[in-house]
């Protein structure tokens, strides 16, 4: 008899498990984007079957909110626009304004749940501030929307209501070696109990560094940092892991400077929840002043990073462009996948720069899987790409003085990739820039530099690109008129595009042939997302413009029956109904053998 009670209570555990597996969650299901890039990995792919090739085509305005003109942080430098790509979880969107306001909206409708707003006269105030009113990206995590202000402080807010249930100040305040400002606009991202944040002040001078928190207490556990002190470390290259890459240590590396810094992570993290991991792009050597005065490769900026996130440990770098005049910075994109070659299943991190080149690095030793990739139309006047210990490191920008560079400092790689079905999906931009000698303000001060301005006469035009996991060639391209810094999605087969006009594309992923093109009158700087409303159904999500900017909802006119989220949610419904039933089913029957046992 005890064996048959097992045997019963066992059968109806696994058919409760059949029904609804541990990897059937909202986000494996594609209902939810809680991350800026859809997942930790970066990969910018959602997984969804309701909105495909076929009735892409159909997409329609389901709804708008229009916002209100956004408070401005007194003093700021403006950004171009709203910059956050929609998150949505449970049924709400969440989006983030330049000026660092979060409003939460019913996916469904539109309707405005809430909002919440630091004190923008706080941030204008704080001495650490860069100056600059920007927002990169939202984050969703264990039910609270997470976000970093300006002056760096990083809030958790509940995603129902929006209180503040986590605050951590200013966490770019009180950096070691820092003589800089700097502006925080990227949202954590986690690892276990661990937060990892870091901040932007490559412009201004600031220290680059990544830090690590305890979520629970808010205590600092660990910081890596990209640069030297403000005043050099003539063993910096050896003592903090110059063998662990491809540079060598190079004696007295950055010089003896108060002008050192820069190597800001302004850029996406992605995480490998497997290794516990970190993966991120640094960005160039800080301000414009005279590159001759930081002689060396200038370890660990314009790199690839990987680091140990329990304790802050680098394992490995790869340096793209040592001693970078150009700007050649990673920018904005970093992704991890598996790519399939011809010698198997490799993890592979992979990144494109501002001067047009694309990395596959296998993310265990940062090592090349493929020669680097040349993209984009122009390459003018760049020196020290893809030469290693062959760099001269010595160079000054005087070198380029008065001519044209290309891509220019705004121009290549400067928006996010997305990876599927072993292909990667990158955009550059042909945007040429003129070096011009000029005395620049640099940590408070008026000293001998350098400055970039417009190049007249330029095409200024945008290419996505189709690149095969297994061989690190193009499967094909597709031409955008217009300049790219928004975000690429893919999702069953379809690739979505947000140029800085504002249109919207629709690209068939397998050959590059354009499926819809909606003009969204505004400008775009964002990425799309796909996600469901409460009541299950799918839709794509876009924000954009600047003042006072808004937020929408597309979908199909009609969706086929097969993939209408209507039609199988009765199915759905029915499974949840049957579901419940045996769980109380398999409890009653639990409790009564155990009455029988105690009598």
């Amino acid at each position: 008899m005890k064996s048959k009670n097992i045997i019963v209570v066992t059968v109806l555990v696994l058919l409760l498990g059949s029904l609804f597996p541990p990897e059937a969650n909202s986000q494996a299901l594609g209902q939810n984007w809680e991350n800026p890039a859809f997942g930790n990995n970066n990969s910018n792919f959602n997984p969804q079957v309701s909105i495909s090739k076929d009735n892409v085509k159909l997409l329609s305005l389901k709804w708008m909110h229009v916002l209100e003109e956004a408070e401005r942080i007194p003093g700021a430098t403006i950004t171009i626009g709203i910059q956050t790509t929609p998150i949505v979880a449970s049924g709400i969107v969440y989006i983030s304004t330049p000026s660092s306001m979060v409003i939460a909206f019913n996916a469904a409708d539109g309707a405005k749940l809430w909002s919440f707003q630091p004190n923008l006269t706080a941030i204008a105030m704080n001495p650490i501030w860069g100056g600059l009113q920007i927002q990169s990206s939202l984050t969703y995590h264990d039910g609270l929307i997470w976000f970093q202000a300006n002056e760096c402080t990083i809030y958790g807010l509940d995603a129902l209501i929006g209180s503040v249930k986590v605050w951590i100040p200013e966490t770019c305040a009180e950096i070691p070696g820092n003589t800089g400002h700097y502006v925080g606009h990227y949202a954590p991202v986690f690892y276990k109990n661990i937060l990892v944040t870091r901040a932007s002040g490559g412009a201004t001078g600031g220290r680059g560094f990544v830090a690590g928190y305890d979520i629970a207490s808010g205590r600092l556990l660990w910081r890596w940092y990209s640069t030297p002190p403000a005043g050099g470390d003539p063993d910096w290259d050896e003592r903090t892991g110059a063998a662990k890459g491809n540079i060598k240590a190079y004696r007295g590396d950055w010089g003896s400077t108060d002008l050192i810094g820069g190597g800001s992570v302004w850029a996406l993290i992605a995480v490998d929840d497997d290794t516990g991991v970190i993966y991120f792009p640094t960005g160039t050597a800080g301000g414009g002043y005279d590159a001759s005065l930081r002689p060396g490769p200038n370890l660990y900026t314009n790199a690839i990073i990987a680091l140990n996130a329990t304790n802050g440990e680098m394992l490995w770098y790869y340096q793209t462009t040592p001693h970078d005049i150009n700007y050649n910075e990673a920018g904005v994109s970093i992704v991890i996948g598996e790519v399939r070659t011809g010698g198997g299943i490799r993890k592979a991190v992979m990144t494109g720069t501002k001067g047009d080149w694309v990395y596959f690095l296998d993310a265990k030793t940062g090592s090349l899987i493929f020669d680097p990739i040349k993209v984009g139309n122009k390459g003018i006047n760049r020196f020290n790409e893809n030469l290693g210990n062959d760099a001269n490191f010595t160079l000054s920008q005087r070198i380029i003085a008065g001519k044209v560079f290309c891509p220019g400092s705004e121009g290549g790689i400067q928006s996010y990739s997305a990876y599927a079905y072993n292909t990667l999906y990158i955009v550059s931009q042909t945007l040429c820039r003129t070096m011009v000698e000029a005395r620049i303000s640099y940590k408070g001060k008026i000293t001998a530099g350098f400055n970039v301005a417009p190049a007249l006469g330029q095409d200024e035009n945008s290419t996505l690109y189709a690149i095969d996991g297994a061989t690190g060639r193009f499967k094909w391209g597709f031409s955008i008129p217009n300049r790219y810094q928004g975000s690429v999605t893919v999702s069953n087969n379809v690739v979505y595009l947000l140029d800085i006009a504002a249109i919207l594309y629709a690209v068939d992923a397998e050959n590059g042939n354009q499926l819809n093109r909606i003009p969204l009158h505004a400008t775009g700087v964002s990425g799309v997302s796909l996600g469901a409303d409460a009541r299950g159904e799918m839709n794509i999500y876009a924000s954009a413009g600047a003042r006072p900017g808004v937020v929408m909802a597309l979908a199909p006119l009609t969706l086929p029956a097969e993939s209408n989220p209507r039609n199988s949610s009765n199915f759905s419904n029915l499974l949840v109904i049957l579901s419940m039933v045996i769980a109380i089913l398999a409890v009653a029957y639990a409790a009564l053998i155990s009455k029988r046992k105690l009598k």
